[in-house]
């Protein structure tokens, strides 16, 4: 008998998120991130004032603190973006249940999740 081959079929959950500013963190809506195998997202066209996004973590569990985001060697995970552009969502992010976008200034993404 031959070899059998089986296709994992992937699927994409998009959603529009409100980006916030770290002042407003405690009312920031986190994205569930917990079935997710990676992802993108596209800073909205309007949102010209978007520089930079700055990634908070959040466990899950009830009354958890919402965390920035490091990398191993304990750096804050942050991204340069521009509207109407898009971009991965990093990778060191992988292993978090739930993510916080904050930026300098509000705004909108569209985050479209691989599960």
């Amino acid at each position: 008998m031959g070899q059998q081959h089986f296709r994992v079929k992937r699927f994409t959950t998009p959603q529009v998120v409100s980006v916030l500013q770290v002042a407003s963190l405690s009312s920031a809506v986190p994205i569930d991130f917990r079935n997710a195998a990676g992802g993108f997202f596209e800073v909205d066209d309007q949102d010209t004032n978007m520089t930079t996004i700055t990634w908070y973590t959040l466990s899950g569990a009830e009354g958890a603190t919402r965390v920035a985001a490091n990398t191993d060697a304990g750096v804050a995970i942050t991204q340069t973006v521009a509207n109407d552009k898009s971009y991965a969502i990093p990778a060191a992010l992988y292993r978090t249940a739930y993510l916080i976008p904050i930026n300098n200034n509000t705004g909108t993404i569209r985050v479209d999740l691989k599960s």
